[in-house]
């Protein structure tokens, strides 16, 4: 936890938006669109209107989503210590960006959050034997838990949208 986000968890009020509260420890400017705050370039949080969820409950939009990405991380972590509980929350929720899962959580790369769940989630980790990209991944274990068929290939070899979900994940890329 600390090797990525050395100030993150100090003095973390929770309960409060992970990624957000990451955001402002490491003092990135950032707009959470899952409980509609900001985080400026000094660190600071401050609740915003955020046209997309105008009407509606930001903070519960996608907590069910959010609760499930949790729950599989979760049942997948490799100890009883405090962090998997911290890593499971915040990759539950960067899951939710537009981006790849690297860029929503602010790491340099692909291989930064590998190695977290290598290292806090490792059953979860091992099942990638494909090397499918994390948020696809996620996805389908979630799909395959409720034993929901998405796709329509009967691999994921054959299938025409491979590439969508298998393969490099550079800056600059639309995460499919």
């Amino acid at each position: 936890m600390t090797r990525y986000f050395p100030h993150a968890m100090a003095e973390y009020p929770a309960p409060s938006c992970y990624k957000t509260h990451f955001h402002a420890a490491i003092k990135k400017p950032f707009i959470c669109h899952c409980c509609g705050q900001a985080v400026s370039p000094a660190g600071t949080a401050k609740k915003v209107d955020i046209p997309l969820f105008s009407g509606f409950p930001t903070a519960l939009n996608r907590q069910m989503e959010v609760d499930d990405l949790r729950d599989l991380l979760l049942s997948h972590r490799s100890s009883t210590a405090k962090e998997p509980v911290w890593l499971a929350n915040m990759i539950a929720v960067g899951a939710l960006g537009e981006d790849h899962l690297w860029q929503d959580l602010g790491l340099s790369g692909r291989e930064d959050v590998s190695f977290i769940l290598k290292t806090h989630f490792t059953d979860l980790f091992n099942k990638n034997t494909g090397d499918m990209k994390w948020k696809k991944f996620f996805y389908k274990q979630l799909c395959d838990l409720d034993e929901i068929k998405v796709c329509k290939a009967p691999s994921c070899s054959v299938c025409s949208h491979y590439s969508n979900c298998f393969g490099p994940e550079e800056a600059g890329q639309i995460a499919a």
